[in-house]
């Protein structure tokens, strides 16, 4: 097996960059022009993965568990096919997980006397006389991301007992030394056996020895346990007479005639692993760190996006066509991309500069290949980083942040970004703010005044549950006293956390009145925006300069002196109290 980072031979991983700022308006297409590119360097195994010493201590396990457990499989003289033997855990949504970077070695020759099923040299050998003997499946995009994110599985390629396994060894390995692995091998009904190497510490499958498992069945994560420079799945696959077999039929496939697969990939098959959206260039890190993905999902109007595209098997004649869809589902960029090389691992990337009038809500990043379209949905916030941006709200609703990644609008010690809202409230009385159960430490500020004379009214920090039942890092304010047309400022900052996340308001109606009648006639110049509900009797002689909704259960009396100013709003309904400022059957005095 090889190394699986950058510099790796077949493996290569290749790096565009194509930047492009999109004029403000109008949004239209853009074209795509030039790009540059590069290859790493080849990196050469110097010793098997599952070296003899091992291989010979691990049959003899084998042996004594038949044994000990009394294993016995019905020898079935019908070839039992194997399906792939891994899967993406179901928690996330690549289109693909992995790349292969080899395959059993056919020539016995050696060193560098190479050949595999196909007649190609996807695969190695070492200087000792050892040919590889597996299928190395590999993780790609950011392989010891997924390896702590458990997001690959190693699956039971076809149904049949456990016959050895192992836990409880290092799985972050980057070099060799006849360190022990995790893994699982699995006889079959038909007396074959399938080995599953360099699983997760502490994922191997909790089934005991001698337990049955199906095709497709969980086995563990896989990982870099063993011998091994980088996380991948070593599957290795031997017959009935316990002969090494190769599941893959081919001209220069000398151990088997007929493939083992119920159906067999083709050498090279281009695939789209994933569409992904970033604030920052990927970074690559050397094993066995954590790749830096800068991965994002969020962006504000005016942000720089990172469009970038991760392949397996991508050849020079692959052609991708590239597309950005606005929340409306029609066409802001298209572009075309072919590859200089045939890579078995890739991955391109674009940033454009969203305009500062980009269209809020969900647009799509999407690209075609071979007919076959994969798409990643992104979303655009009105940029609202500072308090002079903050965005104009005025309903109890849900509202959902940007990622407090940029912007150095906060307003408070121990936060460097911010997202800002101004609220003007349609009633009198009170509202709650919340980001209750949203999965987010957040911090939050209320504020009266303008941006520059900033007044705290309140200030939230840990006052409720993250999950149900979980921490207490979220935050709620309860019973802000709000007057109908005068707003308040609204300030979510990053203190503990930029990840964007889901608040709420809900409003708080006083109690209704009796009635506006009598002593409690609605009098004087009305020019704020306001809603007067009652059950009873509404009289007036008011001066309406402000939008203005009156709300009756019984009658509404327009005295002597009412008065509407030209281009105001006034509605006059008769539907009882509980009812907040609305805008049909709306009447203008023009």
């Amino acid at each position: 097996m090889k190394d699986f980072k950058n510099n790796i031979d077949p493996i290569l991983s290749i790096l565009l960059l194509i930047s492009i700022v999109l004029p403000l308006t109008p949004i239209q297409s853009q074209v795509i022009h030039d790009h540059s590119g590069g290859e790493g360097n080849a990196i050469r195994q110097e010793i098997e993965c599952i070296s003899d010493e091992e291989r010979k201590k691990v049959n003899e396990i084998i042996n004594q568990n038949i044994k000990k457990f009394n294993i016995k499989n019905k020898k079935s003289s019908m070839i039992v096919p194997y399906e792939w033997p891994i899967q993406q855990n179901p928690s996330f949504d690549y289109n693909s997980t992995y790349a292969i970077s080899n395959y059993v070695d056919h020539n016995p020759s050696y060193p560098n006397q190479l050949s595999d099923y196909n007649c190609g040299t996807h695969t190695y050998d070492t200087n000792n006389g050892y040919n590889h003997q597996g299928i190395d499946i590999y993780l790609w995009p950011f392989d010891h991301n997924q390896v702590n994110d458990n997001q690959t599985y190693a699956v039971a390629a076809a149904a049949g007992n456990i016959i050895a396994k192992q836990d409880g060894n290092a799985d972050d390995n980057c070099a060799l030394g006849n360190l022990p692995a995790n893994y699982v091998i699995i006889e079959h009904s038909d007396g074959s056996r399938s080995w599953y190497w360099h699983l997760k510490q502490n994922s191997v499958t909790t089934k005991n020895i001698g337990s049955s498992v199906v095709s497709g069945e969980y086995l563990g994560v896989v990982a870099s346990s063993g011998n091994s420079t980088g996380p991948h799945l070593h599957f290795e696959c031997y017959d009935s007479n316990l002969n090494l077999v190769d599941p893959y039929a081919g001209q220069c496939n000398n151990m088997n005639s007929n493939t083992l697969w119920s159906n067999q990939k083709p050498y090279w098959e281009p695939t789209v692993n994933t569409l992904l959206t970033h604030n920052q260039p990927p970074s690559f890190q050397a094993c066995p760190n954590l790749d830096i993905t800068n991965i994002e999902s969020n962006f504000v109007q005016g942000q720089l996006v990172y469009f970038a595209a991760y392949y397996h098997d991508q050849l020079t004649s692959s052609n991708s066509n590239y597309q950005i869809l606005n929340p409306n589902g029609t066409v802001y960029s298209t572009w075309n991309h072919t590859p200089p090389n045939s890579y078995r691992s890739s991955y391109w990337y674009w940033s454009i500069t969203l305009p500062t009038n980009a269209p809020t809500g969900t647009w799509s990043w999407n690209v075609t290949l071979d007919g076959v379209t994969v798409s990643r949905d992104f979303e655009v916030f009105t940029n609202n980083l500072t308090c002079s941006s903050a965005e104009n709200i005025s309903s109890c609703i849900s509202y959902t942040t940007p990622t407090l990644n940029q912007g150095n609008g906060a307003n408070n010690s121990g936060a460097t970004h911010s997202c800002w809202y101004h609220y003007t409230p349609n009633f009198t009385g009170t509202i709650d703010i919340y980001s209750c159960n949203e999965g987010v430490d957040t911090r939050l500020w209320v504020y009266s005044g303008g941006c520059n004379g900033l007044n705290q009214i309140a200030n939230a920090d840990d006052e409720c549950t993250l999950f149900p039942g979980g921490s207490t890092y979220a935050t709620e304010i309860l019973g802000v006293p709000v007057t109908s047309g005068i707003p308040i400022i609204i300030e979510w900052d990053d203190r503990w956390s930029p990840n964007s996340f889901e608040f709420y308001i809900d409003c708080n109606l006083p109690s209704c009145p009796l009635d506006y009648a009598g002593n409690n006639q609605l009098s004087g110049t009305q020019n704020t925006i306001a809603d007067y509900e009652t059950d009873g009797l509404i009289q007036s002689n008011q001066i309406i300069d402000a939008n203005v909704d009156y709300d009756s259960g019984t009658a509404i009396e327009l005295m002597q002196g009412f008065e509407v100013k030209i281009g105001k709003l006034f509605n006059a309904f008769i539907d009882g109290c509980g009812n907040l400022l609305r805008s049909e059957d709306t009447t203008t005095n023009k």
